[in-house]
């Protein structure tokens, strides 16, 4: 049977640790293991505060150094892995940027 955790008062000294640590792109999990509290708390109370949703966005610096590197040829796993990001997100961002078929010969012959 799961061990049941003590509730814990959430003070504003407790959020205001919650806040500072998200802003720090902590998880919600992160957090909630750092605080001794449920991420599920967590995430009602980012939510709260305009927190919510995922850490990390996908900036237009980020999204430019995406492009860069597709060009020059790097894979999207790679590219995931270099710019700390997952899989899926650099699928979702870089979906209809793919080269044409011309364009993707010509990079194999080295003709760009």
């Amino acid at each position: 049977m799961p061990r049941k955790r003590k509730r814990t008062k959430i003070t504003s000294e407790i959020l205001e640790k919650m806040v500072g640590l998200r802003k720090q792109e902590f998880t919600y999990k992160e957090i909630a293991e750092e605080l001794d509290i449920s991420s599920r708390t967590v995430a009602d109370h980012m939510r709260k505060a305009g927190l919510g949703g995922k850490g990390k966005k996908v900036t237009g610096e980020v999204m430019e150094r995406m492009r860069n590197l597709r060009k020059a040829g790097v894979c999207k796993r790679e590219i995931a892995e270099k710019l700390n990001l997952s899989y899926k997100t650099v699928l979702d961002h870089l979906k209809g940027e793919e080269l044409g078929l011309v364009e993707k010969l010509k990079r194999k012959l080295g003709l760009k």
